[in-house]
């Protein structure tokens, strides 16, 4: 446990085996030309007040990776004390080692996840138990909501499939649409994106 610390984006370069906090004038600044100005994300508050707990902390720095993604180099980040902190905080590095156990050293190392979805993507489809309705066979499925599928049916696996139409999945995820001239014995139905 500790005060924490303000999490700046670098600016500047640095080799993790010859830069220490004392090969930068006066450590690292944060000054938009060091660091950047402005921290990413702060672990703790600057009045000190709760202290950061002594367990895996999790941060929010999309901004810094969409930065990034944009061209500007990544240099990683500088975890800069609070003004006025004097009860230290500890964190792992990339390179520690667990003294409980030295085979599984990653559990504490610092780890950064990336959750995105690629424009346009659709997730798979999943059919859901067909219901006989008057006027035909509704087909319902699970989709991405506000996408476009098309229903085809076949009539064996072997055969082709043909369209039974084109539907929009609802803010629910689930989409449906009769088949009003199903065939007589078995069929088989698929979900696809156009």
């Amino acid at each position: 446990m500790g005060d924490g610390a303000a999490v700046h984006a670098m600016r500047q370069p640095w080799d993790d085996t010859v830069s220490t906090w004392n090969s930068w004038t006066n450590g690292i600044q944060a000054n938009g030309i060091e660091a950047d100005q402005n921290p990413s994300v702060l672990v703790g508050n600057r009045s000190l007040e709760p202290d950061v707990q002594a367990t895996l902390n999790s941060v929010e720095v999309t901004s810094d990776l969409l930065a990034w993604q944009a061209g500007r180099p990544n240099y990683g980040w500088a975890f800069l004390p609070f003004v006025g902190g004097a009860n230290g905080w500890g964190f792992r590095s990339s390179e520690f080692i667990s003294f409980v156990d030295p085979l599984k050293p990653e559990g504490e190392r610092p780890r950064l996840r990336v959750y995105y979805t690629v424009p346009g993507s659709r997730e798979p489809a999943s059919l859901l138990t067909p219901v006989f309705e008057q006027g035909g066979l509704r087909i319902r499925f699970r989709g991405t909501p506000g996408s476009t599928y098309r229903l085809e049916r076949s009539s064996s696996l072997g055969a082709g499939f043909n369209s039974v139409g084109e539907l929009t999945v609802d803010s629910s995820g689930e989409a449906s649409l009769i088949d009003s001239t199903p065939v007589s014995s078995e069929a088989y139905f698929r979900v696809v994106a156009p």
